[in-house]
């Protein structure tokens, strides 16, 4: 009973933030496909529990903000942009360049937080002070980083939007936690009045808010600015997971996803591979294909992080090039690592049996492992017996067996 609720919450949990209840009841599935107390009825159950925190998420979300219910709602979805119905065969060929990337980036992000995590583990874990010392460190650094970045490249542009109207300005970022039209609003960083800082408007925004805001608009921010803006992500994702603060995984994935995406669209831009037309009809199918291949690429998961991707983006169209860009990734992802969770098991050396025998284990023979003096308890037993093997020998399991010396049973 414990691990179906434990399903069914972690399930609810990723169906609310990406508005995917079909996509978060297969997350938890996938992630513990090999555990024996998933069956039908429990996926079924599981389904159900999203579908509940979805609907009641669009309920209670939109009365909050006075709006009429949109049983739709998500803290993710991508609002008014969605990937185009058609998919030509450039998106294919950026979709296998980018699961190829990913899984570079997914691979060598799994390295390098396995080794910082393991001296981490040696350091830190002397004294609680230790944990709440480095928290505060990494807090400081984190953010003065994010501050000085969008200062040492910044760029200025106009607030009035040549994409709209010559009426319509774009709105300054306020402090009003309760304005959804602020998660599409700019900062001003060090500009003068009428313009905007679009590397600060990406930096100081929240990551649900950036993600929308990368989806929905172009942040018209140079290659560079680009690059520099995943390259902090990315860094200060790998070295940060581990540290004693609830900071997940999903979305600054997303979010170094959206740079790498953006960033190829714009290169194959300035190479002429593809012109203007292509870009405004296809950069939100890069975006998207390059959020589920990042994710892809450490994570090491395939169907649920497609389906969920969907689910997100409210669009089918983009299930072949998903398909190229997942598998992609978790093919040359796992010719250098295993996948973050199997790691992370690892690295708290939790006893879990692999889905694979290790090449070492594989010709290794019973007999070398066992002793062929079993000690073994009968099925009725007296305690004398049972202490005398519990105190006299070294390893803790002992087979049960009957009156004809069969074994019954095994205790532990």
């Amino acid at each position: 009973m414990k691990r179906q609720y434990i399903a069914a919450g972690a399930s609810a949990g990723v169906s609310v933030a990406f508005g995917a209840p079909i996509g978060g009841a297969l997350f938890m599935y996938e992630l513990s496909r090999e555990n024996p107390a998933w069956d039908f009825r429990l996926l079924w159950k599981t389904f159900i529990t999203c579908v509940t925190a979805v609907f009641a998420l669009g309920l209670f979300d939109n009365t909050l903000h006075a709006k009429a219910i949109d049983w739709s709602e998500s803290s993710l979805k991508f609002a008014t942009s969605q990937p185009d119905v058609t998919t030509p065969t450039s998106v294919i060929a950026g979709a296998l360049v980018i699961g190829l990337c990913s899984g570079l980036l997914g691979a060598f992000f799994i390295n390098v937080n396995f080794r910082i995590n393991g001296y981490r583990g040696t350091t830190t874990n002397l004294s609680p002070w230790t944990k709440l010392l480095e928290a505060f460190l990494f807090a400081f650094l984190t953010t003065s980083c994010f501050y000085w970045v969008p200062y040492n490249w910044a760029s200025c542009i106009s607030n009035v939007d040549p994409r709209f109207p010559k009426d319509h300005v774009v709105v300054i970022k306020t402090d009003n936690i309760f304005d959804k039209a602020d998660d599409y609003a700019v900062s001003r960083g060090w500009c003068p009045e009428g313009q905007h800082n679009p590397l600060a408007t990406m930096m100081w925004k929240t990551e649900g808010g950036l993600i929308k805001h990368m989806m929905d608009m172009d942040p018209q921010m140079s290659k560079l600015q680009m690059f520099m803006f995943g390259v902090t992500w990315y860094f200060w994702t790998i070295t940060t997971y581990g540290v004693n603060v609830p900071s997940g995984l999903f979305l600054p994935g997303m979010i170094v996803g959206t740079a790498l995406g953006d960033l190829y669209v714009h290169i194959i831009l300035e190479w002429g591979w593809i012109d203007n037309e292509h870009l405004l009809d296809f950069r939100v199918t890069y975006l998207a294909v390059a959020m589920a291949a990042m994710l892809a690429g450490y994570t090491r998961m395939t169907y649920s992080i497609i389906v969920i991707t969907m689910e997100t983006c409210q669009s089918v169209s983009i299930f072949v090039p998903l398909v190229l860009a997942v598998g992609t990734s978790n093919i040359v992802g796992d010719r250098f690592t295993r996948s973050l969770y199997e790691r992370a098991v690892r690295g708290k050396q939790m006893p879990i049996l692999t889905k694979h025998v290790p090449h070492v284990n594989k010709f290794l023979r019973a007999e070398k492992l066992m002793n062929p003096n079993v000690v073994s308890l009968k099925a009725v037993e007296t305690v004398e017996n049972i202490s005398r093997a519990i105190n006299n020998y070294t390893h803790h399991g002992f087979p049960v067996v009957n009156a004809d010396e069969r074994a019954v049973g095994y205790i532990s």
